[in-house]
């Protein structure tokens, strides 16, 4: 795990409190990287309507390793996804899965070929957003001090801001 998220876990205080929070991190981030397109957890499935235009999330607290255990939590989040979306007749503009681990050669060989799969089958788009990635994307939305800095060195930046200007 890199400093960053170090960081990030060290402001939520606790593991639990740090799940909730990288939820929310992926909602407000995928806001700003899908303008114009409705972002739903999926865990909130069931509040969406027919009338829009849908980019699905499923975070993950996966810090290490993408065992054969998260491997199955993720086929199931999808499985899920796929039973609501048809129920429901709902319109996807893709499904996304938010990890703050980068995942390794063997991992995305896997990942790779489990999304191909997919896809084919369901014709649904699917990306997998890494912690390279989503740390890369907080910074260029302008999120990053809010969601990883404690307060002091928020303000401890502002002012080195203010002694440049």
């Amino acid at each position: 795990m890199n400093d960053n998220w170090t960081l990030f876990i060290k402001k939520h205080k606790n593991i639990y409190l740090t799940k909730d929070a990288f939820e929310d991190l992926c909602q407000k981030f995928l806001d700003y990287h899908y303008t114009g397109k409705t972002i739903l957890s999926n865990k909130d499935l069931n509040k969406a309507k027919d009338d829009k235009l849908y980019v699905i999330f499923l975070a993950k607290w996966f810090t290490e390793n993408l065992s054969n255990s998260r491997k199955s939590q993720i086929r199931k989040e999808f499985s899920k996804f796929i039973e609501i979306k048809n129920k429901k007749e709902l319109k996807i503009y893709r499904w996304v899965v938010c990890l703050p681990y980068t995942l390794d050669d063997e991992e995305m060989k896997w990942w790779l070929n489990w999304q191909e799969k997919q896809h084919k089958e369901t014709g649904i788009n699917i990306n997998l957003f890494d912690g390279n990635f989503i740390i890369e994307k907080v910074k260029k939305y302008d999120l990053y001090d809010k969601w990883f800095l404690e307060e002091k060195e928020i303000k401890k930046n502002e002012k080195k801001e203010q002694l440049k200007h």
